[in-house]
């Protein structure tokens, strides 16, 4: 798996972002923020212990996703 397909399958995992929605919003960050470790691929021991270690942090990223989508209506005024 790659760091890109990890991210994917947490963020679908954690919130009612379907796979292909998430799919989409990180194609789009990537355009506008190139580069980063996406497309990295990891072993399959380091892509379980990586999905472990984030499935723990579960409630922590559905936060940080509610605030984002809070900040970004927030400043397009959709409330």
């Amino acid at each position: 798996m790659t760091r890109a397909d990890i991210f994917i399958q947490i963020i679908s995992e954690i919130s009612d972002i379907h796979r292909q929605e998430t799919e989409e919003l990180l194609a789009q960050f990537r355009k506008t923020h190139p580069g980063g470790t996406w497309d990295q691929e990891l072993s399959p021991d380091q892509s379980r212990k990586l999905l472990a270690e984030l499935r723990v942090e579960g409630p922590g990223i559905l936060n940080w996703l509610i605030s984002g989508r809070m900040d970004v209506a927030g400043s397009t005024g959709h409330a």
